[in-house]
Parts: structure tokens; C-alpha cells; sequence
């Protein structure tokens, strides 16, 4: 009888442990695809991510229907300021980012919805542990993201806010930004505005 408390008290503890959220690199470069729902657009960008800094760059080719535009695109968070230079009519627009920075990655306070292997599983070098983290956030947004495990490189993403549905893949992460004043200097078409 002794065993089979001491038995249900470990199960109980084991339970009782909430995995808590990984931390992704802070700092980042790769590929990024990004799918709108409700609308024919997609998004394909070599991607830099400065979490520290709070700031995005984006190289990004656009296809909306039968269209395809190649922009250079820089998020400055702190200065709330986006700019989105079109690299064809060198056209450099200014405004605000569309919502406020938060971290690609597992957000505090998610909750961990399963860990799975993506590939073959028994055969080694052929599979990637990977978490999906979840978190609804106060304003009704949803925040669904996979990460590889156990380094937390970001491997996909899915956000929703009322009409706005952006699904996110990510490839080729690097850890580090190799250059980031060449990579967070403005261009002469986007200085001054």
C-alpha cells in the first residue's frame, strides 16, 4: 500500500510540472514565408530579427494574385516607424508598423500544447524534436508558434486578431546577425521622411 502512495505521489508531481517556455535567440537571420488567409497574398523574405533592439528587416517578394513587387522593408519599433522601400520604382513610403514588436518564440506565459518529432523518428540525424506553444492574449489575439527543441528556434507560426490571419513558416536560421549596420541602415530613398 506504502508503494502505491509513494507511486501516486510521484505521478502527482510529475503533473503538478508545468513546462515553462523556451527562450529563442534574440537575435536572428533566415527565411521567412508568410501566408495571409482571407486573402491572395504571400510573403517571401530573407528575414533579420533584432529582438534586443527591437527591430525587423525584411527583403521580401509579394505575389497578390497574378503580381509579384520585390520590397525592402525596415520595422524600427522604438521609433514606431516602418519603411518600405519599392526596389522597382525606388519609391520609399513611411508609416506606422501595423501592431506593436512582440518576440518570435514561445511568449511567457503559453502554455505548451504537445512536443512531437517531425521525420523519422528511430533513424538519427533524420528528425527534429519540435513544441507548440499557445497563448491567448488579453486582447482576444491567438498566438499558436512551433519551435525546435531544446534550442527554440522558431520553426512556424500562426496569428490571429479579429479579420487578420498570418501564418508564418521560418528556414535557414542562423543565430547571430552576421552585419547590422548594413542590415538596419536606411537607404538615400527612405532618409529624411
Amino acid at each position: 500500500m506504502l508503494k502505491l502512495v509513494l507511486l501516486l505521489g510521484v505521478v502527482a508531481g510529475c503533473w503538478a510540472q508545468e513546462p515553462k517556455p523556451c527562450e529563442s535567440p534574440k537575435q536572428w537571420e533566415g527565411v521567412r514565408l508568410k501566408r495571409f488567409e482571407n486573402r491572395d497574398v504571400f510573403e517571401r523574405a530573407r528575414y533579420t530579427y533584432d529582438a534586443v533592439n527591437t527591430r525587423i528587416r525584411e527583403t521580401e517578394l509579394i505575389e497578390a494574385g497574378t503580381e509579384k513587387t520585390l520590397y525592402d522593408v525596415w520595422h524600427f519599433y522604438k521609433e514606431m516607424k516602418t519603411y518600405r522601400l519599392n526596389t522597382q520604382t525606388k519609391t520609399c513610403n513611411v508609416s506606422t508598423p501595423g501592431h506593436p514588436f512582440f518576440e518570435i518564440g514561445a511568449p511567457t506565459g503559453s502554455k505548451l500544447m504537445f512536443e512531437s518529432e517531425i521525420g523519422a523518428a528511430q533513424i538519427p540525424d533524420e528528425h527534429l524534436t519540435i513544441q507548440n506553444w499557445y497563448i491567448k492574449f488579453s486582447n482576444g489575439a491567438e498566438y499558436d508558434v512551433t519551435v525546435s527543441s531544446p534550442d527554440c528556434i522558431p520553426v512556424g507560426a500562426y496569428y490571429r486578431n479579429g479579420n487578420l490571419t498570418e501564418v508564418e513558416r521560418f528556414f535557414d536560421i542562423h543565430p547571430g546577425i552576421k552585419n547590422a549596420t548594413a542590415a538596419f541602415t536606411l537607404p538615400p530613398e527612405c532618409t529624411g521622411l
